[in-house]
């Protein structure tokens, strides 16, 4: 009896031993995503980078007076660009990009990201600036306020951006950015009512008429992007999601984030002292490591890869560009990918 409960014992224990050998090697490990490692691509001093994009084989960053190109995202060449302003958006809506002034409500397009076309600048008297813009349908839409009364507002053209109309939506200080989803624009922006921050979400589907909602959170809307039938907001509160744009929720509070991205299935948030956050469902965040503690103002998705532009501090002009390994790869090896790319506003 003894050496019979012996051999059952054995038996027991081989048994274990090949349970475990089986989830060992027949149960994969979550493939990496591509996320988890950033690496710095350029850095310098002298301009204030913004906002960043890709498309037509080139990386496309703007900034005060200056767009700069890529086609690798490490060798970095000055665009040329017919007119002074601070380019705080730049967009790529699948065939021509487009860069927004600040100052002068500067519009510019350009066909690769090089060589630039002045389309229209804002009068003086207007007092008008832009904070985004994106073109979507045959309509160009620019978002961002008017600085003497600091009213926020969308402006819209149908003439490929030559002339604009204004609209100013009531109690709206400013507008941060505008995407274009399946035939719809969509454009972020908030109210401050003395106490803080009251995010607004303004739905059109011709960027002529507009409707309003609140969202019921104090986010301070910084970013838009879209992805996988889901809108997912960024700002100084954190981030919010919608299906459909109408209901939101909050999805993560923390550190300010400055811009977001969706590609290949995962979004990517970026903000404050190197913050990277990813998510593939875009509710559960994962906090990443960048390897920098420059301020992330944007990301974007290209030619399989996320990548994003910072600045030291506030006040200097030291900036930064990164780039994530490619989608699955789980080091610094990169193939041959896609020729086309979506910047922030992902859906344009």
């Amino acid at each position: 009896m003894l050496v019979l409960q012996k051999a059952r014992f054995v038996k027991l224990v081989l048994a274990v031993h090949l349970i475990t050998a089986f989830f060992f090697f027949a149960v994969p490990e979550a493939a990496a995503t591509g996320v988890e490692t950033w690496h710095e691509r350029a850095n310098g001093s002298g301009i204030v980078y913004f906002k960043i994009a890709y498309g037509n084989g080139n990386y496309v960053v703007s900034g005060q007076s200056s767009i700069i190109y890529s086609d690798d995202c490490t060798n970095w060449t000055a665009g040329t660009v017919p007119h002074s302003d601070n380019f705080v958006d730049v967009d790529f809506d699948g065939v021509t990009f487009w860069a927004a002034g600040y100052l002068d409500a500067t519009l510019l397009n350009s066909s690769d990201g090089e060589s630039w076309t002045l389309v229209s600048t804002g009068d003086a008297a207007d007092h008008e600036h832009y904070n985004a813009v994106v073109q979507g349908g045959g309509t160009v839409v620019t978002g961002g306020g008017e600085t003497l009364t600091y009213e926020g507002g969308l402006f819209y053209s149908t003439n490929a951006g030559v002339d604009f109309t204004p609209v100013y939506p009531s109690d709206l200080d400013v507008i941060d950015d505008v995407i274009f989803v399946d035939g719809s624009f969509v454009a972020g922006g908030d109210f401050f009512d003395g106490t803080g921050p009251t995010d607004k979400i303004y739905l059109s589907d011709d960027g002529i008429s507009w409707n309003e909602v609140l969202t019921g959170f104090g986010t301070h809307i910084q970013a838009l992007a879209y992805g996988d039938d889901l809108i997912v907001a960024v700002g100084q509160g954190g981030i919010i999601s919608s299906s459909d744009g109408l209901v939101w929720t909050q999805t993560w509070t923390g550190t300010e984030l400055y811009g977001v991205a969706w590609g290949n299935g995962i979004f990517v948030a970026v903000g404050l002292t190197g913050t990277v956050l990813s998510s593939v469902d875009g509710i559960t965040w994962t906090p990443q490591t960048s390897g920098t503690t420059y301020h992330l103002r944007d990301v974007g998705f290209g030619d399989d890869t996320f990548f994003a532009v910072g600045q030291n501090d506030w006040t200097d002009d030291l900036y930064v560009i990164l780039q994530s390994d490619r989608i699955g790869l789980f080091e610094d090896g990169f193939e041959s990918g896609n020729t086309s790319g979506w910047s922030s506003s992902v859906g344009e």
